[in-house]
């Protein structure tokens, strides 16, 4: 069984980058953006601890699909609960540890459309 998360080629994907949402060593919180040869892109979450492999075991069917925009908003929104999330409980090292990559991201995506 491979990973989509370190092998994206074994489904014809190629990885357009990742968001870890804690940076925390001893568990995992990740979303992850691939793109086919056509250009449409596919993203999924997975969150565990340090044990499993991210992402493993899910196939195309069961990842999310779709445009530059939808990839955006998707990281938008998730962005938005963590903010709100972070402030209830005080976990507002999370939104400086996020907030970087999920702007290069979507940079990245916005700007690699075929």
């Amino acid at each position: 069984m491979y990973s989509l998360y370190y092998s994206p080629e074994e489904a014809d994907l190629k990885s357009v980058g990742s968001v870890e949402w804690h940076g925390e060593s001893f568990r995992f919180n990740l979303t992850a953006v691939w793109q086919d040869k056509s250009g449409m892109y596919y993203w999924a979450s997975d969150q565990g601890c340090s044990c499993p492999i991210p992402f493993e075991g899910l196939g195309l069917n069961e990842l999310n699909r779709g445009s530059n925009w939808d990839v955006a908003a998707y990281l938008n929104d998730r962005m938005s609960t963590l903010t709100k999330e972070s402030i209830e409980y005080g976990y507002k090292d999370h939104i400086e540890y996020s907030k970087p990559q999920v702007l290069n991201l979507i940079k990245v995506v916005m700007n690699s459309v075929r």
